[in-house]
């Protein structure tokens, strides 16, 4: 690209000025079908040339600019030609139920390679543009793989005359410099459609959206400032203490991707790191069309290192962060976004540059949602969104998630949400006035899609049928940033705080969606307005309800209102509960039979994403199961299906009819008596079956395996499944005893069966605890003996023997023991120690116990006795060892171990030196302990420094000296040992 401002890449034209994307509503997430091939490429005849509408600068028609020179017909330009997506509406149908939680294809993401075949353009076409390309003169310098997009460049002339255009230079109304874009549309003589020609234009520049406070802002940030930063600006772990406190997920296994428009230092993202007590996280750069590294451009190579050192301050165990970095022109951010969606690599992706929006970024959106991939951009720092603003930049597309800014008190340095409002920096009056302010309004671009229908807009000045931005908001004012080679800021403002660590917030949540074995959150906007038209708003976003965007553009444009506002959107995450919300997803199993009648299924409903479910079918009479089928597919033979829910079902039960049923029949015992009947019968056909007791027995029942049927010997009954049927008969005379009682202690005994007729007998036992040691048949008089174990247990209990098929019961009471038993042995702590507690579990009689610790790092605080059940709570000190220890308690007669983790007292300081001039002074210095209960002191080891406070102490702590004035004229070194550190003061000469 080629700037007459300043003779640098210049800039990707801005298509909120482009009159046709004004022209374009989409309805809604559920309906993307955006007809791009209709409304930006009209398919023609070979032999016509069709126009490329919508690439007119509106600033040059609606300002009445007049050109002011032409450029240089030698002068090589870079440009993307865009081709539309294919199968438009099959994608909007697709994105449709990837995002509806009762399709089966919800959260089924494409691959990058599946998404090229079925959405991308023909590799005909794609051939075809590159020819047409080749043909004009033009050079091909890239091509990418869902065949979106091919990157060209030539001198002026070959590209005026193959796109039919003049390229004239017209004065920036805004900027001073002078801008070049086309005199007419561009059209091309190529029957392949054209969606869009970026580069013709560098009207606007992309900007990072951030910016360094005011004098009087960063005084009052300093008075008021809560952050761990210096002037209390906000760094590292202070983000995570306010939007995600007590969270242990830190990314690990994400990715995150960072669109750039410059570089950075890596030495500043180290420092970064070091000073926030950050752990060091693999940043990767994948360089685009060229760039080779930062421009020196201190705002732009700031916007750079900021957004890499939130991403990985809210994620700071994330596996990569991308950094796609490219030139500030038209070619390069259509090229990074394309590339982020054909690699695939990142599930979480923030952009806070100020890019607009375009129909190429549209399709490149809709990229990301079918794979998945969330895409956070910065909502702006100008305000309310209003025509009056001079070339103000908003991005609105439906398909990304926009985020605004808010400002933030916690309690201290990593300390808890407090408060916030609405981030908004304006100052002074009329044009004179600063601005800064969350980036919200009302789109004239796009329709309101339907995730947004159901938002009340009464109060908050929003509307029923457009776009309206912001969707969710985070910390834009007083941040801490490292930049361009170790340089220090504290006070920077700007949405583009916020859309990084949005997506660094994404990557816990997606980090717990992998664990849970479930799919990523993907475009988070239908989930997230789900949550806040929902019951679980309250608990999921801090609602801002103090503030407002106003701007002295826009002096009553947008009040912050409780619920959804045009400047912070729903408001930012409460940590825990908002992560599980977005994660947390639902499946609708369904269950039929075929055929109708042939039985019943149950289970199945709305159930949690990979959670176990069991559907259950039960044959109807004269029917069998077969197997439960999804689509046709068997997805079991067993009428009881468990498995894991992945996606919504329907799954049908398949029955059988049955023709001819088997009833067998037999007597128990067997020369108990005859049976007659069953065999082969029909289905649902009536039967009947007889018993006859042999001399000596009476007929008892008939039994279908252990249940009763029938107590007459002719038993008539309707067969709807194979039966087996046993007549039962028992001898005719009785047993004597019929029951017996022991104490715990147990015992022996016998029974006596008379003589029954010559009819066979037997003796079992139906308890493990009763045993039968002689008579256990026979065939006519006889005795049983038995024995009955003791009954540790302490509980009574009662168990029978089946004698001459009677019942002989036996009641043995319950032990009287008191038994004592500690719920956990042992555990294991960290070297810091802490407390915990032991429960004592009884059993039979309570008894008393005692506590008793062996060790003195261990110190019982509550619980040194009791009775019965009871609980013992201690604390363990800081192991200040280099090894691991292993402490004891004895409690109720037991050994608990405590193994604890080795520990040492490690100190540092913070500063750990300073430097004063000759007139001396009083500071602080800061300790900090691995441990709380590390020991230490400060002693000065030169005259002139007075330690006035901290001369020891325990844990973290402070020290305060005073340096008195230096009256030589050579500088006075001198030092204090704090903790077993060296710390060092210089006094300056005197003047």
């Amino acid at each position: 690209m080629y700037d007459l401002a300043d003779d640098q890449p210049g800039a990707v034209e801005d298509a909120s000025n482009d009159a046709t994307r004004r022209s374009f509503f989409p309805l809604s997430i559920g309906a993307m079908c955006w007809l791009l091939s209709l409304a930006f490429a009209l398919p023609l005849q070979a032999a016509q040339r069709q126009t490329v509408r919508g690439q007119i600068v509106r600033a040059v028609t609606e300002l009445n600019l007049q050109p002011v020179g032409r450029l240089p017909s030698s002068t090589n330009l870079d440009l993307a030609i865009a081709l539309p997506l294919r199968n438009q509406e099959a994608l909007a149908r697709l994105l449709q139920q990837q995002y509806d939680p009762t399709s089966p294809k919800y959260h089924h993401w494409l691959t990058a390679e599946q998404f090229a075949a079925e959405f991308g353009p023909t590799e005909q076409d794609y051939e075809a543009v590159i020819g047409f390309a080749r043909e004009n003169g033009l050079t091909v310098t890239g091509t990418h793989p869902n065949r979106t997009l091919v990157d060209v460049r030539g001198p002026v002339a070959n590209i005026e005359r193959t796109f039919q255009v003049t390229l004239r230079t017209y004065p920036h109304p805004a900027d001073a410099r002078k801008f070049y874009a086309p005199d007419v549309e561009p059209s091309v003589d190529l029957s392949v459609p054209i969606l869009r020609i970026a580069g013709l234009d560098n009207y606007h520049k992309p900007r990072p959206l951030s910016m360094r406070a005011t004098d009087r802002q960063r005084r009052t940030q300093a008075a008021s400032g809560s952050g761990s930063g210096p002037s209390g600006s906000y760094l590292g772990y202070d983000f995570r203490s306010a939007y995600v406190p007590g969270v242990s997920l830190n990314g690990s296994g994400q990715v995150i991707a960072l669109f750039e428009l410059d570089g950075y230092y890596v030495t500043d993202i180290t420092s970064y790191e070091g000073k926030a007590g950050l752990p060091g996280v693999t940043v990767q750069n994948v360089k685009l069309d060229g760039f080779t590294g930062p421009t020196g451009n201190a705002d732009q190579v700031r916007e750079v290192s900021l957004d890499i050192e939130m991403a990985i301050s809210m994620a700071p165990g994330v596996s990569r962060v991308l950094v796609y970095e490219g030139p500030n022109n038209g070619v390069a951010p259509q090229d990074i976004l394309n590339r982020i969606a054909t690699d695939n690599s990142a599930k979480q992706i923030s952009c806070s540059w100020t890019i607009g929006d375009s129909p190429v970024f549209d399709q490149i959106y809709q990229q990301y949602a079918a794979q998945g991939q969330s895409f956070f951009q910065a909502s702006g720092d100008d305000g309310a969104f209003t025509s009056t603003w001079p070339d103000q930049q908003q991005a609105d597309s439906p398909y990304v998630t926009l985020v605004g800014g808010t400002t933030l008190s916690t309690s201290g340095p990593e300390g808890p949400w407090q408060s916030e409002v609405v981030w908004n920096w304006n100052t002074g009056t009329g044009t004179s006035q600063t601005n800064g302010a969350s980036g919200g309004g009302v789109s004239t671009s796009y329709g309101i899609p339907s995730w947004q229908r159901g938002v009340s807009m009464k109060s908050n000045e929003g509307s029923k049928s457009s776009r309206n931005i912001p969707d969710v908001a985070m910390v834009a004012d007083g941040i801490y940033v490292i930049f361009n080679n170790g340089s220090a800021e504290t006070g920077i403002g700007g949405t583009s705080v916020a859309a990084p660590l949005w997506a660094g917030l994404t990557a816990l949540a997606n980090q717990q969606a992998v664990a849970n074995g479930q799919p990523t959150v993907g475009f988070a906007n239908p989930t997230i307005y789900g949550i806040g038209t929902g019951s679980s708003y309250g608990s999921c976003f801090h609602d801002i309800t103090v503030g407002n965007n106003e701007t002295h553009y826009s002096p009553s444009l947008y009040p912050a209102v409780s619920g959804y506002d045009l400047c912070t959107g729903w408001g930012t995450p409460t940590g825990k509960n908002l992560i599980n919300a977005l994660v947390s997803c639902s499946y609708t199993i369904r269950t039929g039979s075929a055929p109708s009648g042939g039985g019943t299924t149950s289970g199945g409903g709305v159930v949690n994403c990979g959670s176990q479910t069991t559907v259950t079918a039960t044959p109807s009479a004269c029917y069998s199961f077969v197997n439960w089928t999804e689509d046709g597919v068997i997805a079991s033979t067993s009428p009881s299906y468990t498995f894991a829910a992945v996606t919504n079902m329907t799954l049908v039960a398949n029955f059988t009819p049955v023709l001819d049923i088997a009833v067998s029949v037999e007597s128990s015992p067997a020369e108990g008596g005859t049976v007659g009947g069953g065999g082969t019968v029909t289905c649902g056909a009536s039967t009947t079956v007889v018993a006859t007791p042999n001399p000596g027995y009476s007929f008892v029942d008939w039994t279908e395996g252990r249940a009763q049927v029938s107590t007459s010997t002719d038993y008539t009954f309707t067969v709807t499944a194979d039966t087996a049927l046993t007549a039962n008969f028992l001898c005719s005379s009785p047993i004597a005893p019929t029951n017996a009682s022991y104490d715990a202690g147990g015992g022996e005994g016998t029974v006596t069966v008379p003589d029954p007729t010559g009819c066979v007998w037997t003796a079992t036992s139906d308890a493990s605890w009763i045993t039968i040691v002689s008579g256990s048949s026979g065939s006519a008089s006889g005795t049983v003996s038995y024995t009955v174990a003791t009954n540790a247990a302490f509980q009574a209990r009662t168990g029978t023997m089946t004698i001459a098929g009677q019942t002989f019961t036996i009641d043995q009471a319950a032990s009287l023991d008191c038994i004592l038993v500690l719920k956990t042995t042992s555990i294991g702590l960290s070297a810091k120690g802490g407390s915990k507690t032991v429960t004592v579990e009884s059993f039979g009689l309570p008894c008393d116990w005692t506590a008793v610790s062996n060790d003195p790092f261990i110190e019982i605080t509550a619980g040194t006795n009791g009775t019965g059940k009871g609980t013992v709570r201690y604390t363990v000190a800081g192991n200040t060892n280099t090894t691991t220890e292993t402490r004891t308690m004895t409690i109720a007669g037991q050994t608990f171990t405590v193994y604890q983790a080795a520990g040492g007292c490690v100190y540092s300081l913070s500063p750990k030196s300073a430097k004063y001039k000759s007139t001396g002074g009083s500071k602080t210095v800061k300790v900090k302990a691995r441990l709380s209960d590390c020991p230490w002191t400060a002693v000065s080891n030169d005259p002139f420094i007075q330690i006035t406070a901290g001369t020891n102490g325990v844990g973290n702590g402070t020290v305060s000296y005073t340096v008195e004035p230096n009256t030589n004229n050579t500088p006075l070194i001198g030092s204090m040992t704090i903790a077993g550190q060296p710390f060092q003061v210089t006094v300056g000469a005197a003047p």
